[in-house]
């Protein structure tokens, strides 16, 4: 694609005169490294999604509309096997090389991409051909980490035939808790500031100082319907609220804008594609759809250009059939990722599977419990605080999707691989060993249970599971004892808790009770909301990463675990029927079913598999 979108030959129009224009801005967002229409983790092809699916899409796309634009918003480098192999390496980056090949404009990062550190996210981004930007992100020097925004200059072709030079201010945005998230890694090094009064000083400073034509924001960060002016994570919508972007790209939640997923609050259009008036796009992640606004533009004689109109789509890549260029291009990066997946490393006599890990405390979270609490165990080896008991976290990363292929771990008797490692711990996150108190542990294991709605006791056709919250969320604490107590709300009053008899060995958990808490460097740093998390003190922030802690773990003790009691349980909801929705795959294992006291009960309307517990 030509640097100027087309080539500026034709009638010519001074900017003394009216015209009328369209502009089309495409955007990719949370691709996870999704660069070719595979799950690694199956070892199989998925269909319709990926950046070589919609790289056809967006040729077709720039076919029909020669002035066009094309972003990416960012955690781009993290999520597949491919990535973290490339991370680690030091020739052409896969994903970057397809980046160029596709030809983006511009792009920004997200806070997933520096789940491995500065140096390979440097790495990566300097064999990028186009330019990225991070408004709110800088080092802890002070000085730029990557440019606040860049300009681009680009000719485009009115409704009339004649060509003109548009000036387009680009702004990039990422959550500032990334810091936090990566406290490990980043802490020292890079600073960041709210995504909103940043955003807003340099969006002015380049209408201002710098007379653009218009302000396209890339803000990896959602569209988050409660969002106030002090914003969180999610700062889409204080952020339109400036009235300073001419378009904004969505990311970070994986929703759809426009579409179903975000809707119903004041100041969302999803029907004409606006938030606060501004046109906004968010195309979900893995590279599944395309995000599309194409802007009217209208210019007075003798006035600026400005967005009369718009239409904001989301385009799927369902039968789309992938570019065969970016395929080729990642060739070399695919096979080596399969074969490195590949390697044995252990065995399981024991199906490891995570259906009815929102049910009752199952082997998985048990297993990669007691791979950490190892690992901490080392780390901690010589210091004073090893006195102490140490508790480790573990949740499902597999279990919280009902429906659909590879949303549950099921992992037969037989070797273990890499590869299954990836699916039995799916993040790059790191170990990190906190000091907790009681009262923090309490908080901890409260937070974590609003997975489960509120149950009224003796009604019928309750749900149990709160499919609004992030599955991940759930936390699971090994080395204490505690039942949940659902009839309690999610958020509680004052000092009210759903957890109950939480006990160490036996023994009551006090307030000022101290322990270690081998956890994850996204939890360590608050990340999913746990506030008992980021008042805590950060004992060991280490450096090695857990799916490498379970690897190791795994070559050296297998799968086997001590038969001890389950580490949480339900409390008495007094012999109310609840229904629980998980895979369809739970069908095959209605022994651990019945151990848990879970019933089939049949599918649901999405196609998933109905259980019923008494509580």
């Amino acid at each position: 694609m030509p640097a100027d979108m087309i080539e500026p030959t034709g009638p010519r129009d001074g900017p003394a005169s009216a015209a009328s224009a369209r502009l089309r801005i495409m955007a990719t967002t949370d691709l996870h490294a999704r660069l070719r229409p595979y799950d690694y983790l199956a070892d199989a092809e998925v269909p319709g999604c990926g950046l070589a699916v919609l790289a056809t899409l967006i040729s077709t796309l720039r076919t029909e509309e020669p002035n066009a634009l094309l972003f990416d918003n960012g955690d781009t480098f993290e999520g597949s096997p491919l990535a973290d192999f490339a991370a680690g390496g030091t020739g052409p980056h896969p994903i970057a090389a397809a980046m160029n090949a596709v030809g983006y404009d511009a792009g920004t990062l997200g806070n997933h991409d520096f789940n491995f550190g500065l140096e390979p996210i440097e790495r990566a981004v300097g064999q990028l051909h186009f330019p990225v930007v991070l408004t709110n992100v800088r080092r802890a020097s002070g000085e730029e980490f990557l440019p606040r925004s860049t300009i681009l200059t680009r000719h485009i072709r009115d409704t009339a035939g004649a060509v003109h030079l548009l000036r387009i201010g680009i702004v990039g945005l990422a959550p500032p808790q990334l810091i936090d998230w990566d406290w490990s890694l980043l802490h020292g090094r890079l600073l960041a500031e709210p995504i909103v009064p940043a955003a807003a000083a340099e969006m002015q400073r380049l209408r201002d100082d710098e007379g653009v034509d218009l302000v396209i924001a890339l803000c990896h960060s959602g569209i988050d319907r409660l969002a106030g002016p002090d914003e969180g994570e999610n700062a889409v919508m204080p952020l339109a609220a400036t009235g300073l972007a001419d378009a904004i790209v969505a990311g970070h939640t994986h929703m759809i804008f426009p579409g179903g997923d975000i809707a119903g609050a004041r100041g969302i259009d999803s029907d004409a594609g606006t938030v606060h008036a501004v046109p906004t796009v968010q195309p979900g992640f893995g590279g599944q759809h395309l995000g599309l606004i194409d802007l009217r533009l209208d210019r007075a004689a003798g006035g600026r250009w400005r967005v009369t109109g718009s239409e904001s789509r989301v385009l799927s890549g369902a039968d789309t059939r992938p570019a065969p260029q970016i395929l080729r291009l990642s060739d070399g990066a695919h096979a080596a990722t399969r074969t490195q997946l590949d390697r044995e490393i252990g065995h399981t006599d024991d199906r490891l599977f995570s259906y009815f890990d929102l049910m009752a405390h199952c082997r998985i979270p048990r297993l990669v419990s007691a791979a950490k609490r190892a690992a901490a165990i080392r780390a901690l080896d010589g210091r004073s605080e090893a006195e102490l008991p140490v508790l480790t976290t573990a949740g499902p990363t597999r279990a919280f999707w009902p429906t659909g292929d590879g949303t549950h771990t099921d992992i037969p008797p037989g070797p273990l691989r890499i590869r299954d490692c990836f699916t039995l711990y799916a993040y790059a996150n790191r170990l990190a060993v906190l000091k907790l108190t009681g009262a923090g542990l309490r908080a901890w294991l409260h937070h974590s249970a609003r997975i489960f709605r509120q149950i009224v006791p003796g009604e019928t056709g309750q749900w149990l599971i709160d499919t609004t919250v992030p599955g991940y969320g759930f936390d699971v604490i090994d080395g204490v004892s505690y039942r949940i107590d659902v009839t309690v709300p999610a958020k509680g009053a004052q000092g009210e808790s759903r957890i109950r008899d939480l006990s160490v060995d036996g023994r009551p958990v006090a307030d000022d009770d101290e322990f270690l808490l081998a956890t994850n460097s996204y939890r360590a740093g608050g990340g999913g909301g746990h506030v008992a998390a980021a008042g805590a003190e950060i004992v060991v922030a280490g450096q090695e990463p857990i799916r490498d802690v379970l690897i190791e773990f795994i070559g050296q003790n297998g799968t086997a675990l001590p038969a001890t009691a389950p580490a949480w349980r339900f409390a008495s909801a007094g012999g109310t029927a609840v229904i629980a929705e998980t895979g369809v795959g739970a069908f095959g294992h209605l022994d651990r079913a019945e151990e848990i006291g879970a019933r089939p009960i049949g599918l649901s309307n999405s196609g998933g598999a109905l259980f019923e517990m008494t509580l």
